[in-house]
């Protein structure tokens, strides 16, 4: 005859519910009503403001959001005027040179300080102003200070965006995923990536071509080592 053994009360408690572990954040950040988090390599984001609080941000971020608009309004204005003064190619070496000493690095763009940062998606924007400004044909040359004038007029516009695309209203309340979606596009079209190296460096070719790895194995028997 079997025997039917019964569990006492502290086995039924050792062996029931588990014991909850807290996890503490390795690093927090507080700014403001933002509370930032980070347990390895994830972050938690936390608003800690009142209803009112955040109503109060709400309002004043919306007044720097049409602050940044009517500074950009004018400000792409006055920089394509400066650009028609000058000759498009001496510009564009400039801003190469700009450009050299952060390149000899050969770090990602992340990893560059905070003005560093806006060097090359400076240099992108200059282009495109060059291409759809009336070219220069005087022959006029700039000098270190007006260089220095043009670049930090173009530095300050991208600046005025990225705040702009910060402050700028959701499509819904509470937002969602297509708000989110939007910020990053815009962001990237900005040219604020954070994490790229210069298209011509062979680790953004490694990244860039992965996707089409499969394809060009199958197609060319050739692989991105190859």
């Amino acid at each position: 005859m079997p025997v039917k053994r019964t569990m006492g009360k502290k086995h039924r408690k050792r062996n029931g519910r588990k014991r909850m572990v807290k996890v503490v954040p390795e690093d927090v950040i507080n700014m403001g009503p933002l509370r930032i988090d980070r347990f390895g390599r994830f972050i938690r984001y936390s608003n800690t403001a009142t209803p009112e609080g955040h109503a109060e941000l709400l309002k004043r971020t919306e007044g720097s959001n049409k602050r940044a608009l009517a500074e950009l309004q004018s400000a792409v204005p006055k920089l394509q005027k400066l650009i028609e003064q000058y000759d498009a190619v001496e510009l564009m070496h400039r801003a190469a040179y700009m450009l050299l000493p952060l390149l000899l690095k050969y770090v990602s763009e992340s990893e560059y300080p905070i003005n560093e940062s806006y060097y090359l998606p400076t240099v992108e924007y200059l282009q495109y102003l060059i291409a759809r400004t009336p070219a220069n044909t005087d022959g006029k040359r700039l000098s270190e200070d007006e260089w220095k004038e043009l670049w930090e007029q173009a530095t300050g516009i991208l600046q005025l965006t990225q705040i702009y695309l910060i402050t700028r209203k959701t499509l819904t309340k509470p937002p969602t995923v297509i708000d989110d979606l939007r910020f990053i596009l815009d962001s990237k079209r900005l040219g604020m990536r954070g994490d790229r190296y210069a298209f011509f460096f062979s680790d953004h070719l490694n990244t860039a071509l992965s996707l089409t790895n499969l394809g060009l194995s199958t197609c060319t028997e050739l692989t991105l080592q190859n």
